[in-house]
């Protein structure tokens, strides 16, 4: 009988080798099993794409793992970010299940499975972009290099230029867990390549649970991501699914750094509208994806938040510091900040040329809204500081050290792990 041969597996990566999984069928007509490898990382990526006609939308799917109880039956939801409406989004299968379940009333799909590996090592964070005359600081964030090395994921080697004039915000629709996003990235990347069949992953940024920034395509690089109408914007996508609940802390944090840094950059007022040429509409500068086709991205938790999200980016903007230099003159520094990355505290130690009162500086390590967390006092001897600050009862984020006050100061970016 044909529906037998309902799910061919295709084994779909740019980091191992082809393969074929095999498909088993139950003793129940219509649910098909694919029993699971061991993959190199931390879960399989996997997604469907229909052959025949019959709508995604009545899938579903069951993970199945050894030794617990089984998940419960789940839909297989179409793709948010794709502009193909025959494949499906992405499942993110951990270790602990050794094969998922479809139920599929007919026999018209191919399976796709990506191993993304592990991520090794810890990386530096590095500025984000390539300004650098910068109002608000420019924040740190994995480079391509570092969420997929050794060139397996290939950036456009055609890149189009654009002059950012809106942001829209994204949810990726995938896991709100993960032991490696930028694994997840990765996986992403593979599904935006190798099935949309884009030339880079969509985004510029992308923004983990954890706060970490991605460097997608990366600045004043048109993506693909908003509704085919990509001229003159900058796409940040925050990792997770977002329809029952918000982004955390860290993501917004670092989503409203990010967006402050790029409206300084460009002068662009965060709590207004403009004409968008591409979408031929007025937007807002901070957009919800949904705002700009027919789609649920970024959410139902999260888009209700974009007003408050307008706010957060315009006090950010209000608070941000020129790192090294202001208005009245410059704090002149020969200070090296080490380590950086941090775990639990960091040595400051050079020397500080300045005619400081009393011999000595004030400083102040502030968070990503330009919150004071710590602050104190250090005598300066000779001209030289050497002082170390403990953060390992801080939140893991990056922090801007300040060193000095009025118009003399410098500032230092420290990335707490």
């Amino acid at each position: 009988m044909s529906w037998l041969l309902a799910l061919n597996l295709c084994f779909c990566s740019q980091l191992l080798s082809q393969n074929t999984i095999p498909v088993q069928l139950s003793d129940e007509e219509g649910i098909y099993i694919v029993d699971l490898s061991r993959p190199t990382g931390d879960f399989w990526a996997l997604h469907l794409a229909r052959v025949g006609e019959m709508p995604m939308d009545q899938v579903e799917y069951l993970l199945i793992g050894d030794g617990h109880d089984h998940e419960e039956w789940k839909p297989l939801l179409p793709a948010a970010h794709s502009p193909r409406e025959d494949v499906s989004g992405q499942i993110f299968i951990p270790l602990t299940y050794s094969r998922v379940a479809f139920r599929l009333p007919d026999a018209g799909f191919q399976a796709h499975l990506f191993d993304p590996g592990p991520t090794e090592g810890m990386a530096q964070l590095l500025p984000i972009g390539a300004s650098s005359t910068d109002d608000c600081i420019q924040p740190l964030g994995l480079i391509r290099s570092d969420w997929c090395p050794a060139g397996t994921c290939p950036e456009d080697n055609t890149p189009v230029a654009t002059t950012v004039t809106h942001l829209p915000v994204h949810h990726s629709a995938g896991t709100n867990t993960s032991s490696d996003w930028a694994a997840v990235v990765r996986a992403i990347w593979n599904f935006h390549v190798n099935t949309n069949g884009w030339d880079d992953i969509g985004y510029n940024y992308l923004i983990d649970p954890e706060g970490v920034i991605y460097v997608g395509r990366g600045e004043d690089v048109r993506g693909a991501h908003f509704c085919g109408n990509n001229t003159g914007t900058m796409g940040t996508c925050l990792l997770g699914t977002f329809t029952n609940q918000a982004p955390t802390e860290a993501a917004l944090a670092s989503l409203s750094q990010l967006l402050a840094w790029k409206l300084t950059d460009n002068d662009i007022d965060p709590q207004l509208s403009s004409f968008h040429a591409a979408s031929n509409a007025v937007l807002p500068h901070i957009v919800p994806h949904r705002d700009g086709c027919a789609t649920s991205c970024p959410g139902d938790s999260f888009a209700p938040l974009f007003d408050e999200l307008r706010q957060r980016v315009a006090d950010t903007i209000a608070s941000c510091m020129v790192s090294g230099t202001s208005a009245g003159g410059s704090l002149t520094t020969d200070l090296t900040v080490f380590p950086n990355p941090v775990s639990n505290w960091v040595t400051i130690q050079g020397s500080i040329e300045a005619d400081l009162p009393d011999n000595q500086v004030d400083w102040v390590l502030l968070d990503l809204l330009g919150r004071p967390v710590q602050t104190g006092i250090w005598p300066v001897s000779g001209g030289r500081i050497d002082q170390r600050i403990e953060l390992g009862h801080l939140a893991a984020q990056v922090y801007v050290l300040k060193i000095g006050s009025g118009s003399l100061f410098a500032s230092f970016w420290i990335a707490k792990d």
